[in-house]
């Protein structure tokens, strides 16, 4: 699926899951449902195989997510009907974009040596907070390559507070005074 389409569904789902007042449901429940679909790759199988009917198809997804609220059920059967139901896991990546946008939420990543103290990730957050005006998730990572310092990666952009960078610009700014 191209992503133009999945970000459409995306879209669709999320403004239904608003007027409804069940955004943050929806986007639980999505995810167990595309959570269920990455982790059992026969069910894609059986649910995209052309010997059975959309009917009998959409049965199955009934039966399988019953729990799951109504609004996504037939959000399911449009897919279904559409045959776009092994894009589901594309459509969740792309609700999950509308849904942090949404609640100001930016996810960043944190590369360092160590993992970092919960005091260093906090002030971290402060100030991505100010630069960004958002809330701000920090995952961290050990990245062995880094000689220290941190990497951070946010919004497609990349920080480099490592000590590999400072000494390539000190070294940078020594070759331009000499």
């Amino acid at each position: 699926m191209k992503k133009e389409y999945a970000k459409e569904y995306a879209t669709a789902l999320f403004d239904t899951s608003l007027e409804k007042s069940l955004i943050d449901i929806i986007k639980d429940e999505l995810k167990i449902v595309s959570n269920s679909f990455l982790e059992n790759k026969k069910f894609i199988k059986i649910l995209t195989h052309p010997q059975l009917s959309k009917e009998e198809k959409k049965e199955i997804v009934f039966d399988v997510f019953s729990k799951v609220n109504h609004t996504l059920i037939n959000f399911l059967y449009v897919l279904i009907e559409n045959d776009r139901i092994s894009d589901i896991l594309f459509i969740n990546d792309e609700f999950i974009k509308l849904y942090n946008e949404y609640k100001e939420v930016i996810y960043a990543d944190a590369y360092s040596t160590i993992l970092l103290s919960n005091e260093q990730i906090d002030n971290i957050k402060f100030k991505l907070t100010v630069k960004y005006r958002h809330k701000i998730v920090i995952n961290n990572f050990i990245d062995n390559t880094l000689v220290g310092g941190l990497l951070i990666k946010i919004n497609n952009e990349i920080l480099d507070y490592s000590i590999r960078n400072q000494i390539i610009n000190l070294k940078s700014h020594i070759l331009k005074q000499s």
